[in-house]
């Protein structure tokens, strides 16, 4: 099994949402950032928010998370990305 990241957000509270709906929907995730454990929302070193599923459970969250509205990837963020 393997984890992939299915979404990625600029703000916490955004990855956090997909998190909540692809729970209830019995999928499980969890939310990844490089924010110093939440201590510091301010600072992204990295990357954005990332939430992660098992690869296995992609058809199933793509569907409950399009009631969110389209997605589109963030550009530019963190240290290492272009």
């Amino acid at each position: 099994m393997a984890v992939i990241e299915i979404r990625e957000y600029t703000q916490r509270f955004m990855a956090d949402e997909a998190r909540g709906l692809l729970e209830e929907a019995g999928i499980d995730c969890m939310v990844s950032g490089d924010d110093g454990g939440g201590t510091y929302p301010q600072v992204q070193f990295t990357s954005g928010y990332r939430v992660l599923i098992q690869e296995e459970d992609v058809q199933k969250a793509e569907e409950v998370l399009s009631v969110l509205g389209p997605y589109t990837p963030p550009e530019g963020m963190g240290l290492f990305r272009e």
